[in-house]
């Protein structure tokens, strides 16, 4: 039998024809394939705030497409049902790279996005659409929890305009324990290596007796990074075998994020409604440039935005949001 080690994940899975954790490659005598090319289980239109990134192209329409199959298995998992889904009888919909672009162009959508489960496990056909995305004119992003391969994660990087990816925990005992993988070096790595190559956002679901102790130090690791670095703290209501844990104290969570702040100033807090920690404050007076309203999900939506360029219009003190001519002002 042709065994051949999977070069996507750290995981690096011994691949014969059955596959290997996440069930979406397989070994043939050529090499790795994919199983499912261009499958997904899901396809819907959204704006980019809700996935969540805040400083790219603010109030952008996103056609995300999301699929089944992870290469971790956290205990506290929100997507599970996607995550541990069988995916040879979860992906109904096959979406070409040109069918997917139409979609997006059809659709009034700026970009394309890959969120809902883990897109390394995709990642060929990830790759081959984001081309085309790129090709007519569109933008490309993912959701990724950083567990990928230095070869994957560079590809993923060089193909992609912004990503947003996972910082769950630095502690290697607690990683094995809750995600059932020793990942923080390689997220560690991966992270640096994504913030040189694409617009990076950083998302940490924060969990009580889980990560919680850890957020000061996470905030100094991603400040090494990129001082202005955005950083989405979401109050974890966990699923999956966790269903019954504790969910954090918002009044703690938000006094604690004022010292976060401190560290890392565009640091928000969300996944609950009415959240008044969504918006973007200018780092230097601390008036809200980009108004945003919380409805309980992971992200947010916007209402307004009140930029000069990229400068407070107050005190002129420069905001790290990418945008294109015409973007700033009132929305």
């Amino acid at each position: 039998m042709t065994v051949w080690e999977c070069p996507y994940c750290e995981r690096r899975c011994l691949l014969g024809p059955e596959g290997g954790f996440c069930g979406r490659y397989a070994a043939t005598s050529a090499g790795v394939v994919e199983l499912y090319p261009h499958r997904y289980a899901a396809a819907w239109v959204s704006t980019i705030e809700s996935l969540p990134v805040f400083h790219f192209h603010p109030g952008a329409r996103v056609l995300v497409l999301g699929g089944v199959g992870c290469n971790l298995d956290c205990a506290y998992c929100l997507n599970f049902y996607a995550a541990r889904a069988n995916p040879a009888t979860s992906l109904p919909h096959h979406l070409s790279p040109e069918r997917a672009v139409a979609l997006a162009r059809q659709s009034g959508c700026h970009a394309v996005v890959w969120a809902l489960n883990e897109p390394l496990v995709s990642l060929p056909s990830l790759l081959e659409t984001a081309a085309k995305a790129r090709a007519a004119g569109l933008w490309v992003g993912a959701l990724t929890n950083g567990y990928g391969t230095e070869m994957a994660t560079r590809a993923l990087g060089e193909a992609l305009d912004f990503v947003n990816a996972s910082l769950k925990l630095l502690d290697e005992t607690l990683a094995r324990r809750w995600l059932g993988v020793t990942l923080a070096r390689v997220v560690r790595r991966n992270l640096e290596l994504l913030s040189g190559l694409t617009h990076l956002e950083v998302t940490t679901p924060v969990a009580e007796e889980i990560n919680h102790a850890e957020l000061e130090a996470m905030a100094s690791f991603l400040r090494s990074l990129a001082p202005h670095l955005p950083w989405h703290l979401l109050r974890l209501q966990p699923e999956h075998r966790l269903a019954d844990w504790p969910r954090p104290r918002v009044d703690r969570l938000q006094r604690r994020l004022k010292e976060l702040r401190k560290i890392l100033p565009f640091t928000y807090l969300g996944n609950f409604p009415g959240s008044r920690w969504v918006s973007t404050l200018c780092p230097c007076c601390g008036i809200e440039l980009i108004v945003r309203v919380s409805l309980g999900g992971c992200g947010a939506r916007l209402q307004e935005m009140r930029l000069r360029g990229n400068s407070c219009p107050r005190c002129g003190c420069p905001v790290p949001v990418i945008m294109a001519p015409g973007e700033e002002g009132e929305k």
